[in-house]
């Protein structure tokens, strides 16, 4: 049996190749998946908000898990960091292309979410890394 791993990284610590690389993947995959939508018409402007807001978390998600797997050590915080970097891209992309006053809490609550999404992929990546199988920590009994 595996014995408790430690999941805390440092500054240097982090690979950022990983990160980036989580980033770009989970905005290719966002980015083909709504052109794929588009086209089908399955997410237009009024019906489809549903759709569109299920797959950004996806691809959250998913760049969380590439960020994740491809660090090797410390994967729910390299996949965290992947998540939070593919939702900042996309929000700079967003403010550069709007012309209105944008809200800043809504800005930092969805980077939050997009921590929190990107922290569970890279909890996947973790955990199907370890052969699927739970880690507990270990316990103070005698």
């Amino acid at each position: 049996m595996q014995g408790w791993k430690s999941t805390s990284a440092t500054a240097t610590d982090i690979n950022w190749g990983a990160v980036a690389l989580g980033a770009m993947g989970g905005l290719g995959l966002a980015l083909v998946a709504f052109l794929v939508l588009g086209i089908t018409g399955v997410a237009d402007a009024t019906a489809g908000a549903a759709a569109l807001i299920f797959l950004q978390y996806s691809a959250q998600i998913a760049a969380g898990y590439i960020g994740g797997r491809m660090a090797g050590q410390s994967r729910v915080a390299h996949g965290g960091l992947a998540g939070l970097l593919m939702a900042a891209i996309g929000a700079a992309i967003g403010l550069g292309f709007s012309a209105a006053e944008s809200n800043l809490g809504l800005i930092v609550l969805a980077l939050l979410i997009a921590l929190t999404t990107g922290s569970a992929g890279g909890a996947l990546a973790q955990y199907l890394d370890e052969g699927g199988q739970s880690v507990a920590p270990p316990s103070n009994e005698a």
